[in-house]
Protein backbone atom coordinates (compact mmCIF):
# COMPACT_ATOMS: atom_id res chain seq x y z
CA UNK A 1 0.00 0.00 0.00
CA UNK A 2 1.32 3.37 -0.93
CA UNK A 3 1.33 6.51 1.16
CA UNK A 4 -1.73 7.90 -0.61
CA UNK A 5 -4.63 9.37 1.31
CA UNK A 6 -7.31 6.95 2.51
CA UNK A 7 -10.91 8.04 3.07
CA UNK A 8 -14.16 6.35 3.93
CA UNK A 9 -16.28 5.56 0.90
CA UNK A 10 -19.66 7.29 0.75
CA UNK A 11 -21.39 3.96 1.37
CA UNK A 12 -19.68 3.62 4.79
CA UNK A 13 -21.57 5.04 7.74
CA UNK A 14 -20.25 5.22 11.31
CA UNK A 15 -22.40 5.09 14.44
CA UNK A 16 -20.65 5.95 17.68
CA UNK A 17 -21.23 3.85 20.79
CA UNK A 18 -22.40 5.39 24.08
CA UNK A 19 -18.86 5.93 25.40
CA UNK A 20 -17.45 7.31 22.15
CA UNK A 21 -14.54 4.88 22.05
CA UNK A 22 -16.19 2.21 19.91
CA UNK A 23 -19.11 1.89 17.55
CA UNK A 24 -20.45 0.24 14.43
CA UNK A 25 -19.59 0.51 10.76
CA UNK A 26 -22.55 0.17 8.43
CA UNK A 27 -22.25 -0.59 4.73
CA UNK A 28 -25.27 1.27 3.36
CA UNK A 29 -25.03 -0.66 0.08
CA UNK A 30 -25.09 -4.21 1.48
CA UNK A 31 -26.56 -3.46 4.94
CA UNK A 32 -23.60 -5.28 6.53
CA UNK A 33 -22.94 -4.13 10.08
CA UNK A 34 -19.55 -4.45 11.74
CA UNK A 35 -19.03 -3.96 15.45
CA UNK A 36 -15.81 -2.02 16.03
CA UNK A 37 -13.54 -2.32 19.03
CA UNK A 38 -11.49 0.63 20.24
CA UNK A 39 -8.60 0.09 17.84
CA UNK A 40 -10.85 -0.26 14.80
CA UNK A 41 -12.82 2.80 15.91
CA UNK A 42 -9.64 4.85 16.27
CA UNK A 43 -8.55 3.86 12.75
CA UNK A 44 -11.97 4.66 11.29
CA UNK A 45 -12.06 8.09 12.94
CA UNK A 46 -8.70 8.93 11.39
CA UNK A 47 -9.67 7.59 7.95
CA UNK A 48 -12.94 9.54 8.14
CA UNK A 49 -10.87 12.74 7.99
CA UNK A 50 -8.58 11.36 5.27
CA UNK A 51 -5.09 10.20 6.12
CA UNK A 52 -2.02 8.40 4.84
CA UNK A 53 -1.04 5.06 6.36
CA UNK A 54 1.78 6.75 8.32
CA UNK A 55 -0.72 9.15 9.89
CA UNK A 56 -3.09 6.32 10.79
CA UNK A 57 -0.24 4.35 12.40
CA UNK A 58 0.83 7.45 14.36
CA UNK A 59 -2.75 7.92 15.59
CA UNK A 60 -2.97 4.33 16.77
CA UNK A 61 0.38 4.60 18.56
CA UNK A 62 -0.72 7.83 20.22
CA UNK A 63 -3.86 6.16 21.55
CA UNK A 64 -2.37 2.74 22.43
CA UNK A 65 0.96 1.58 23.82
CA UNK A 66 2.04 -0.58 20.87
CA UNK A 67 5.24 -0.87 18.87
CA UNK A 68 5.58 0.59 15.39
CA UNK A 69 5.67 -2.92 13.94
CA UNK A 70 2.43 -3.99 15.63
CA UNK A 71 0.65 -0.74 14.76
CA UNK A 72 1.70 -0.95 11.09
CA UNK A 73 0.63 -4.58 10.86
CA UNK A 74 -2.77 -3.92 12.42
CA UNK A 75 -3.46 -0.77 10.39
CA UNK A 76 -2.46 -2.37 7.09
CA UNK A 77 -4.53 -5.46 7.82
CA UNK A 78 -7.61 -3.41 8.71
CA UNK A 79 -7.30 -1.04 5.76
CA UNK A 80 -6.90 -4.01 3.39
CA UNK A 81 -10.07 -5.53 4.84
CA UNK A 82 -11.96 -2.25 4.43
CA UNK A 83 -10.69 -1.98 0.85
CA UNK A 84 -11.82 -5.53 0.05
CA UNK A 85 -15.26 -4.55 1.36
CA UNK A 86 -15.12 -1.39 -0.81
CA UNK A 87 -15.58 0.83 2.24
CA UNK A 88 -12.46 2.96 1.74
CA UNK A 89 -10.98 4.81 -1.19
CA UNK A 90 -7.27 5.29 -1.56
CA UNK A 91 -4.11 3.82 -3.00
Amino acid sequence: MSNGIWRLNSRASLREGPNGDEGILLDTYTADICSCNGTAWTILQIIKKGAAIKQIVAGVRKEYDVSMKVAERDVLSFVRKLKSMELVDGQ
